[in-house]
């Protein structure tokens, strides 16, 4: 494949991907209510802000490491599913810490810890 049809492919991709967020959150937006939707949508703006920690760049970290010696790949795997593990946990905390500072009510503060626990098996 060229270079031209793999960026056009992309391209494609991200509008395809794009708009069928937009047409969800339409969607569930409607069936939501203001209120609700509004309390998903800090949900999920702090989960995509704390995911940022919980991830501490080890993905491409270790992709490099292993790259370049395939015989730690182990290693790199243990180690660094421990160190995820550990920051997920502790941006967990840490948005709970948050929720609790900023005096959500109760229904937003449920709402948010759900989603993020969500961030333990994604940084995963």
């Amino acid at each position: 494949m060229s270079t031209a049809t793999n960026a056009a492919s992309l391209l494609i991709n991200n509008i395809v991907d794009r708009a069928a967020n937009f047409v969800l959150y339409l969607l569930v937006g409607r069936y939501l209510g203001t209120f609700v939707f509004g309390q998903m949508t800090l949900a999920l703006t702090l989960f995509y802000l704390f995911n940022i920690f919980s991830m501490l760049g080890l993905k491409k970290v270790i992709i490099r490491a292993v790259a370049s010696d395939k015989t730690t790949t182990d290693q790199y795997l243990l180690n660094g599913s421990v160190v995820v593990l550990l920051s997920s946990t502790l941006a967990v905390l840490l948005q709970w810490v948050f929720t609790q500072v900023m005096g959500y009510s109760a229904d937003t503060r449920n709402i948010i810890f759900l989603f993020s626990l969500g961030l333990i098996p994604l940084s995963l």
